[in-house]
């Protein structure tokens, strides 16, 4: 079960399906309005427990006893938590480039967005219509790809046409929705039980990850007992589009090694 991350749609995604759905069968899926999921009623129904309800939901819709969870970003956190709460229906863990919880105070290794958060909440909320159109604009066109391209993702191996469709989700959304998931992201935090996982965990990590620091994946792996790492180095948050041939190959040997009898 492909868990992605905040903003995203499936663009994490496009090497690894097509790799592994011949051998397993492969769920994704979007978190509330993301994607074809509608937006909530309720705005303030976007917490961790809401999207662990969504995925539990889900897990029993399809009748599925036991799951290997793949978390990418946001989706890092999805997966701790479901396993934190439901340990008895999941096989494994695979953690790409994501944390363990309140992201915004290790943002680029600092705590300035999580001292900016609120505010920028509270102004989305005051001004939602400029906001949105604001938001549109920033975000359309190759303008947004090429200022990542220069300062937060490895421009030399991601490919526009991979990384595009980001975007292109990411203006799609309503802003109030990004930034509210994003607050309650940030009061999200599973470090003290991470030395309580205890099924076979995969973590990834990128050498240039500005968004949650390599320092986060190397915490998770020296606390959740057995785990193992997979340090990209030049990798971005991004990781998943840019090196997917090592990503892939490293998933499928863990797989083989480490569940062999789980599927």
């Amino acid at each position: 079960m492909l868990c992605p991350g905040i903003g995203c749609d499936q663009y994490a995604w496009k090497y690894l399906l097509p790799y592994f759905q011949d051998q397993y069968t492969i769920v994704r899926w979007n978190y509330r309005g993301h994607g074809k999921s509608a937006t909530p009623a309720d705005p303030a129904r976007l917490s961790m427990n809401d999207v662990r309800r969504d995925l539990d939901a889900l897990v029993a819709h399809l009748g599925i006893d036991k799951a290997m969870l793949v978390g990418h970003s946001m989706g890092v956190q999805v997966v701790l938590d479901y396993f934190v709460h439901h340990k008895d229906k999941v096989a494994g863990l695979v953690a790409i480039c994501g944390s363990y919880g309140t992201p915004m105070k290790t943002f680029h290794d600092s705590n300035v967005g999580d001292r900016v958060l609120p505010y920028l909440n509270a102004a989305l909320a005051r001004f939602p219509r400029g906001a949105r159109a604001l938001w549109k604009t920033i975000l359309k066109g190759s303008l947004a790809f090429e200022i990542a391209a220069r300062t937060e993702v490895n421009g030399d191996f991601v490919l526009k046409e991979d990384f595009l469709p980001y975007f292109e989700h990411l203006r799609s959304m309503d802003p109030l929705i990004f930034f509210r998931m994003l607050a309650e992201l940030n009061r999200h935090d599973v470090y003290e039980h991470l030395q309580d996982i205890d099924t076979p965990t995969l973590i990834v990590a990128g050498e240039r990850d500005t968004f949650t620091p390599a320092h986060l994946s190397k915490t998770m792996h020296e606390r959740i007992p057995g785990s193992e790492l997979l340090f990209i180095p030049g990798g971005s948050h991004t990781a998943p589009i840019e090196f997917p041939e090592l990503l892939n190959l490293r998933i499928e040997k863990f797989l083989r090694e480490r569940l062999p009898k789980a599927f």
